[in-house]
């Protein structure tokens, strides 16, 4: 009966999450029980969320600090030659005692010692806020304070802090939240690799009521698209403290979403974005708190709404700024260009997939599309009616050879690749993907592929997995979860591949860059075609708000060691290290469950 025990505090966990969260839970509950995978998918969630919180005690209980582990980190630090001042900004208000000295201790506990902390107090009215500050500022010359005549709130607080700052970069601390002892030594350490680096940001997880340590989120590398989609970044941040000071710092407008309208303002200016791929921040869920329901400061959405919309015309562009499909996600969207014609480029194996396939135009609203119905059955050409179906008869063995003999045969100026009839759920998921593979930076798109039951089967591709690369997400109920990072299969965000099983690229750059290498037959065709349009400065996008199902199963294709071989050999660098997938994540499945090996 061990195992009752070990899943009682997930569960309680689990618990917390909705009880707290009483406006939120009928609403998320209604949204994942009355979704299309149906009560199936509440059974999903609350598994992943016990799975993972298990995996994540035992991940903290292996990566924990020892004292031998700090004696040694300490002993790096006279092997860096570059050891900047790092002021951390802390604005408080009214914070709970044990909470304000365990964001205190935690800095003073850092094993870098070049830093200061920098704290404005808000104009508190709890009189042992300044008092205890003080008490650690006898103790320690680094502290220093600026107590604020009137509460100006969290955006003029943070102006105050960053008036003390002298450092070269600036932290964000939050009141109530702590950071690991080596959060600093990891950005020195980052530093002394990369001293171009204007802005750092690390992996996070949450502190609950009892202090334990859950919901880890763990982030992929620099990527804009996501950041217009969500502050992805949120802690921990760092940040060249003259660039924050030419941005003019936080915004008095932008309160509740501060931090994401300055993330934006410095990424318009620079793109010397890091990412340190370890937990260095755990940010507090008090029962007001965003880091335990969105609706608790829906005014931060507002405002997140507001700073997206300004970072986009910062950068001269043009888009329409809407709610994702749940909060706190945003979507941009950007309107199509003309009206390009579309070619559906889909295999088919018999009758009723070619009537699948005709199917697709039925669930597709308002775009100008031509249909290639690729096939190794030549009987199905006595099918082709007039308009605009085109059957290709193909002898090819391979899906590779199939879909480029229908890429010959298609005139439209943006090509859609589907390795089987799909079953489009969005009646605009044609536009989705148009608006984003239209962009001049952008080579390939790929939709969110389904299952049946609307379980996940392609949220773009991932490096790594298996030596090789796969579909992300598979398994993963298209609901909420509760375990954040799962939700990335929400967001638009650059990939490093998509699957063909519906990619979308302009026609003209797929013939540039020469079409699915023949080295290739049924599988990492698609994948290799990706990462050569990014080694032509193209990006990848994955885009969930074009979900369409397809009949396929999750069996991996087979691939020829020869095949392997010259895909590993071609991307090794970025096999070994996919900048848009954790390593963190487990390189064994396919589900996004974290590491063990």
């Amino acid at each position: 009966m061990r195992w009752l025990g070990s899943i009682s505090l997930p569960l309680r966990k689990f618990s917390v999450r909705l009880t707290r969260t009483p406006r939120q839970t009928p609403r998320l509950l209604q949204r994942i029980v009355g979704s299309d995978a149906g009560p199936w998918a509440l059974i999903d969630v609350i598994w992943r969320t016990i799975f993972i919180s298990l995996q994540y005690d035992r991940w903290l209980k292996r990566n924990a600090l020892t004292a031998t582990d700090i004696t040694e980190l300490r002993g790096l630090l006279s092997d860096l030659s570059y050891q900047p001042l790092i002021s951390i900004l802390m604005p408080v208000y009214n914070t709970d005692e044990r909470w304000l000295c365990q964001a205190l201790d935690s800095v003073q506990q850092q094993i870098y010692p070049h830093w200061e902390l920098c704290v404005a107090d808000d104009a508190s009215t709890a009189p042992h806020v300044t008092a205890i500050i003080q008490q650690y500022q006898q103790t320690d010359s680094r502290i220093k304070l600026v107590r604020r005549p009137a509460q100006g709130h969290i955006a003029a607080a943070s102006n105050s802090a960053l008036e003390l700052a002298t450092g070269e970069y600036v932290a964000l601390l939050d009141h109530d939240d702590v950071i690991a002892a080596d959060a600093l030594l990891e950005v020195a350490r980052l530093l002394n690799r990369h001293p171009e680096a204007d802005m750092i940001y690390s992996d996070e997880d949450k502190l609950d009521s009892n202090g334990h340590r859950i919901e880890p989120f763990f982030k992929p590398d620099w990527s804009p698209l996501l950041l217009f989609n969500i502050n992805y970044i949120t802690h921990f941040a760092v940040l060249r403290r003259q660039l924050v000071i030419d941005v003019e710092g936080f915004r008095h407008a932008y309160v509740g979403s501060q931090d994401h309208d300055l993330f934006l303002r410095v990424t318009a200016q620079t793109d010397r974005v890091f990412h340190i791929p370890k937990v260095l921040y755990s940010w507090r869920k008090a029962a007001t708190s965003a880091a335990l329901s969105a609706d608790n400061k829906s005014y931060a959405q507002n405002a997140s709404f507001r700073a997206v919309e300004d970072a986009i015309a910062l950068r001269d562009g043009y888009a329409t700024v809407t709610p994702g499909n749940y909060a706190p996600f945003i979507r941009v969207r950007y309107p199509v260009m003309g009206d390009p014609l579309v070619s559906l480029v889909v295999l088919v194996r018999d009758e009723k997939e070619l009537a699948a396939a005709q199917a697709m135009i039925d669930r597709t609203d308002g775009r100008r599309c031509e249909l290639i119905v690729v096939t190794r059955q030549a009987h199905l050409r006595r099918l082709q009616p007039s308009g605009s179906l085109h059957i290709v008869i193909s002898k090819s063995g391979s899906r590779r050879a199939l879909l480029q003999a229908g890429a010959r045969a298609a005139s439209g100026g943006y090509l859609l690749f589907a390795d089987h009839p799909l079953r489009p759920v969005d009646p605009d998921w044609l536009t989705a993907l148009l608006e984003y593979a239209q962009l001049p930076d952008v080579g390939c798109v790929g939709a969110k592929v389904l299952s049946k039951r609307h379980a996940v089967m392609a949220a773009g591709m991932a490096l790594g997995i298996d030596e090789r690369a796969e579909a992300v997400g598979v398994g993963i109920a298209d609901v909420p979860q509760l375990i954040f990072y799962l939700n990335l299969k929400d967001a638009i965000r650059e990939v490093s591949a998509v699957s063909a099983a519906c990619m979308m690229v302009k026609a003209a750059t797929f013939w540039q860059l020469g079409g699915f290498d023949h080295h290739f037959s049924d599988a990492l065709y698609d994948a290799d075609f990706c990462l050569r349009a990014g080694a032509h400065s193209l990006h990848t996008v994955f885009m969930p708000y074009a979900r369409v199902v397809t009949p396929a199963t999750n069996k991996p294709s087979t691939v020829s060691p020869e095949a392997l071989a010259l895909f590993q050999q071609r991307w090794h660098e970025v096999i070994a290290s996919d900048p848009f997938y954790n390593p963190h994540l487990t390189r064994r499945r396919q589900d996004m469950r974290l590491r063990t090996d």
